[in-house]
């Protein structure tokens, strides 16, 4: 489950987000497909570009484990305009 929420404050936004969670392992030794926790890392959904002030809140990434939110706001931060 995820949660991101913007809420309008008398001066700007407010963002709030729960962390994401990955879990690293391997399959277990019945085939199931499950993982075998071997760590459990919480980590930011929210990016930012701070060169444009914008915020980034997605949660997923692909099977390289490349995170959407961080190269857009990686790529936003490149740009002059």
């Amino acid at each position: 489950m995820t949660m991101q929420i913007v809420l309008r404050a008398k001066g700007g936004l407010v963002l709030a987000s729960d962390t994401k969670i990955r879990t690293t392992g391997a399959e277990d030794e019945d085939f199931s497909g499950k993982l075998i926790p071997s760590g459990i890392i919480n980590s930011s959904k929210v990016f930012f570009s701070e060169r444009h002030d914008v915020a980034i809140a997605f949660a997923g990434s692909d099977e390289r484990g490349v995170e959407p939110a961080r190269k857009l706001a990686e790529y936003l931060s490149s740009l002059e305009v």
